[in-house]
């Protein structure tokens, strides 16, 4: 504290400001059955990211559209469906999808994959989630591999929000 500067303490407790206000937000949304996951959470998810882990307040995560459009061919129905105004999110009657990634690079610079994926599910509050949910984080792995998205020794960390 010594080192700090007025702008520098200023800096800090603005940010740390901004991040109580989100889980203020996210508290008063999470459980509430009324809430819309793709405006009203998905949003805060992803401004939140750090929520999740240090590592993923890297600029280098970010939503990823690719990946979206596997996960939301591997439902295989026309149930899910990528928002015009929200590309990167697959919407689902039951929640939404948000996935973020960060990129590999090789020795000489060039991306070569991705080092790890962020796979977000949020469910409307009062959805129990069942084994099926688990799973089908698993799944989302499997479909990415399989259309040659990520590598196999990409890290996939899945989250799926809780139930109440």
């Amino acid at each position: 504290m010594k080192q700090w500067t007025a702008g520098t303490a200023m800096i800090v407790l603005n940010e740390l400001d901004k991040r109580l206000a989100l889980i203020e937000k996210l508290r008063k949304l999470v459980n509430d059955p009324n809430a819309d996951e793709l405006h009203d959470l998905q949003p805060l998810f992803e401004r939140g990211l750090w929520i999740f882990g240090p590592e993923y307040e890297a600029v280098e995560f970010r939503s990823n559209r690719s990946m979206a459009t596997v996960v939301q061919d591997f439902f295989n129905t026309k149930e899910p469906a990528i928002p015009t105004r929200r590309p990167d999110i697959v919407a689902m009657t039951d929640g939404t999808l948000g996935i973020y990634s960060a990129e590999a690079y090789a020795d000489s610079g060039e991306m070569s994959g991705y080092r790890k994926v962020l796979v977000v599910e949020l469910k409307r509050g009062g959805f129990v989630i069942k084994q099926d949910e688990i799973y089908q984080a698993n799944n989302y792995s499997q479909a990415l591999r399989k259309a040659g998205k990520i590598q196999m020794e990409t890290e996939v960390v899945a989250y799926v929000s809780p139930d109440n």
